[in-house]
């Protein structure tokens, strides 16, 4: 069992979701319905608090969001980086 900062223990079927959490892979995602491009880690997150699986992802300027892992596979899609190269824009 794993331990979260809290102190508390995962149960075992906290540590299911975030096994199963784990067929999200790094990488470009794109969102169904705006079209925009962002990029997902494939090291899911534990929201503590609702015991919720997570994914962190990021848009092209590098503002992170947070999103439960059920809602993330029903609004985004991955982009196949050899059919859409993806473009990170640097600040200046």
């Amino acid at each position: 069992m794993s331990i979260l900062p809290t102190g508390r223990r995962l149960t075992d079927e906290e540590l299911k979701k975030l096994v199963d959490a784990d067929s999200i892979r790094a990488g470009s995602y794109r969102h169904k319905k705006s079209g925009q491009v962002y990029f997902a880690q494939s090291t899911p997150v534990l929201i503590e608090k609702t015991m919720v699986t997570a994914i962190v992802y990021s848009n092209r300027e590098g503002i992170c969001f947070v999103r439960p892992v059920d809602e993330f596979n029903e609004k985004f899609v991955f982009v196949d980086p050899m059919e859409t190269p993806i473009v990170i824009v640097c600040p200046a």
